[in-house]
């Protein structure tokens, strides 16, 4: 749980990797044949509270990525959502301070995937998810 209270910092870490092959059996949950990759998912909880502005200040930084600019970060609360695109450093923002981008006592969830087709290069990427609500 995340709360202004307290602690609102966000810190998750993953790994995105890309190939080109089947993977059937087993299946893969929410795997990408075009991508050939699948999205890494984190829900937070979100407290907020009667003084909290409920806003969003969230970085993504994909890293060893071959192509850098082949991922997308979305971002879904109870009442928006938003995504941003990976730039060439790999780096992707979303900032939102007007207030109410969620509700108090809310689940945000938090989205990596790879967008570019697997002919672009099977790759091996690792990502770093930082920021704060509040």
């Amino acid at each position: 749980m995340i709360s202004c209270y307290g602690t609102n910092t966000v810190s998750a870490t993953g790994d995105l990797a890309s190939d080109a092959m089947v993977h059937q059996n087993p299946a893969v949950a929410g795997f990408d044949s075009l991508t050939g990759s699948a999205p890494v998912w984190y829900s937070i909880d979100a407290t907020g509270g009667m003084l909290c502005q409920d806003t969003l200040n969230l970085q993504l930084q994909v890293s060893g990525s071959v192509i850098p600019t082949c991922y997308k970060f979305s971002v879904t609360t109870d009442t928006q959502s938003y995504s941003a695109q990976t730039n060439s450093l790999g780096t992707a923002s979303i900032v939102k301070t007007g207030s109410a981008q969620y509700t108090d006592n809310s689940t945000i969830d938090l989205e990596v995937q790879r967008v570019c087709s697997t002919s672009s290069n099977p790759d091996s990427a690792t990502f770093t998810i930082t920021g704060d609500i509040g």
